[in-house]
């Protein structure tokens, strides 16, 4: 069967905790489509044949690897025979396609083969997941497992948890066009598929980070954790509730008829590009994932934040949304603070998400707040200047309408 696919690489904006925006280039499903970070999960069966076609809608060539598939390189070298890109490239306004047979199921990741130091930090890079043939079918031995028939991983629910870090610094040198010494990286925020602690549990939605790392399972369900790590440092994940057994790295399962070389692990570490497949059945609760590293939990300074992910289990789902928030009014209390109330008209959210516009601009995601919350302080505004807020509920149903919008000045 032919999967075919394109992508449209495409400069945009993200939310940073606080509601800051950040360059970026991402990859977007059509012309007019937001581009996001990461980029969309690319699906795959075992015996497909995967095209994609990237049309690039930058001001310098851009091209897409694919670690791991069945694929020629094709590097492309100046006239000194110096190294351009790793692959064939699409330059500015125009398409490159690739191909290749998706050959052996496996979790694995896609990336920037041009100048990777700059556009894999920007935001071009993606996961890609090939599962084995008759995993949807009942009928099948394969039936919902990663790798096939006795490799120990089968699984009820599977979540793609996607690694990567953000260097603020680094994205508005590079989104200006500016040289950029890549032995000044320094990230301030730690992220799980494109957000940072606690936006990341916050519901998926269609901004330009969509993605969610909150996973919710039913009581008894197996889970199947797919780790890649997109960054470029190594992060060792630990497991509020482990240990869980490690049943395939780098897409290569550990368990054949002849050998079970699967092992339970409480934490593991991923390399920069290294991938993993975990196994395991949590009880009841919420269990969090969490870089062990206690710097990379931090949003700049903030504590708590960073690398983090939710295994969400429960003995049933909410089967609607909440109610929407109502009566939000915004208060200017000293010349860099907003003091913000509403009141919770839900009786089963999950959190709420606040955002904040300037002026006339998009509104962004300021902070994430959890249940029962009907209050924030905004810290992270200018002095007189307009802000216009708004706040929403939400639970695994879905989420709630926005409440009424707050418009206020703050004092100079």
């Amino acid at each position: 069967m032919l999967v075919s696919i394109e992508l449209w690489a495409r400069p945009g904006i993200v939310s940073l905790p606080g509601g800051f925006p950040a360059d970026i280039w991402g990859l977007a499903t059509s012309p007019t489509a937001a581009p996001q970070v990461p980029g969309p999960v690319l699906a795959a069966t075992v015996g497909d044949v995967v095209e994609i076609t990237l049309h690039n809608m930058l001001n310098e060539p851009v091209s897409l690897t694919f670690p791991g598939q069945e694929i020629a390189p094709e590097p492309v070298l100046d006239a000194g025979g110096r190294l351009v890109s790793l692959t064939r490239f699409a330059a500015p306004g125009r398409s490159v396609v690739y191909s290749f047979p998706a050959y052996r199921p496996g979790t694995f990741r896609y990336e920037s083969g041009t100048s990777p130091e700059r556009q894999v930090q920007m935001g071009l890079y993606g996961a890609l997941i090939v599962r084995p043939a008759g995993w949807d079918d009942p009928a099948s031995p394969n039936y919902y497992t990663a790798y096939g028939a006795d490799t120990g991983s089968g699984y009820d629910v599977e979540a793609v948890i996607l690694l990567s870090e953000f260097d603020r610094a680094a994205h508005e040198v590079i989104a200006t066009g500016a040289v950029y010494n890549p032995l000044n990286y320094a990230p301030q925020y730690w992220l799980v598929n494109g957000r940072p602690f606690p936006d990341c549990v916050a519901p998926p939605d269609t901004s330009t980070q969509p993605l969610t790392s909150r996973v919710p399972v039913l009581v008894g369900q197996r889970v199947l954790l797919r780790l890649i790590n997109a960054g470029f440092l190594a992060h060792t994940l630990a497991f509020q509730e482990g240990p869980a057994r490690v049943v395939a790295e780098d897409g290569r399962p550990r368990r054949s008829p002849l050998l079970d070389a699967t092992y339970d692990k409480n934490a593991i570490t991923l390399g920069a590009g290294q991938s993993a497949d975990l196994v395991f059945t949590p009880p009841e609760g919420e269990h969090y994932l969490y870089d062990r590293d206690l710097l990379h939990l931090v949003n700049t300074d903030d504590y708590p934040g960073g690398m983090m992910a939710l295994v969400d289990v429960r003995p049933a789902f909410p089967v609607t949304p909440p109610e929407a928030p109502s009566s939000l009014t915004a208060t200017a209390a000293l010349p860099r603070q907003v003091e913000l109330n509403w009141i919770n008209n839900a009786a089963d959210e999950d959190g709420f998400v606040l955002e904040r516009r300037t002026g006339g601009g998009p509104f962004l995601r300021v902070t994430t707040l959890m249940v029962g919350a009907t209050a924030y302080t905004d810290t992270h505004v200018e002095a007189n200047t307009t802000y216009t807020y708004r706040v929403l509920a939400f639970n695994l149903a879905g989420t709630s309408a926005y409440s009424n919008e707050a418009v206020v000045t703050t004092l100079p």
